[in-house]
């Protein structure tokens, strides 16, 4: 299998990191992963897409090896398209192909929507797209998440070693360890 190349991806304050596989010659694909997901959530499926394109999946904020917003911000959904769109112009990608899993798919749904003169084509897997209602419920969705307490404050969930890890996520993912490793590595801090 083809090993990843580590990028980091440099937007003001803040610093993405992307895994990228393929030559970068061939046609760009920027891949965007889901919740709770990272980069390596790309890794069995880029080394058969870099057959055809140079494939760079990001790592959004918070997510895998990039940067976490300051404490007191928080990650809205149309943040994630502006993100995606600045790292496309920091790596130079004029038109690109655009692959995004589950919440990724939302975002590369509404970032062709927002700047399709850049989007050459648009890959959604378990893509549903932003969630909505009639509107019955936000006014009690806003009051609970108000009263949620902060991502921040939230202590680190702890493990004594990897496989401990990886075993807890495969469970609560359903995913088989071995495509939950690649996540689980990339998204640990060791403390």
């Amino acid at each position: 299998m083809i090993e990843p190349t580590e990028q980091r991806i440099t937007l003001g304050p803040l610093t993405l990191a992307a895994q990228s596989w393929g030559d970068p010659a061939a046609s760009p694909l920027l891949a965007v992963h889901g919740w709770l997901d990272n980069a390596a959530s790309f890794a069995k499926l880029a080394p058969l897409l870099a057959t055809r394109f140079h494939v760079i999946a990001l790592d959004l904020p918070g997510h895998g090896h990039a940067d976490h917003l300051p404490a007191g911000t928080h990650y809205h959904f149309p943040d994630y398209v502006r993100v995606v769109l600045a790292a496309a112009d920091v790596l130079k990608l004029q038109r690109f192909a655009l692959l995004g899993h589950s919440l990724g798919a939302g975002v590369a749904s509404l970032t062709a929507a927002a700047a399709p003169a850049h989007i050459e084509q648009l890959y959604l897997i378990e893509g549903l797209g932003p969630l909505g209602d009639d509107g019955t419920q936000t006014l009690a969705r806003f009051r609970k998440a108000l009263a949620a307490p902060a991502a921040s404050d939230k202590s680190l969930r702890r493990f004594r070693d990897i496989d401990q890890a990886v075993g807890a996520r495969a469970i609560a993912s359903g995913l088989r360890a071995e495509l939950a490793r690649p996540i689980v590595e990339r998204g640990l801090r060791q403390t």
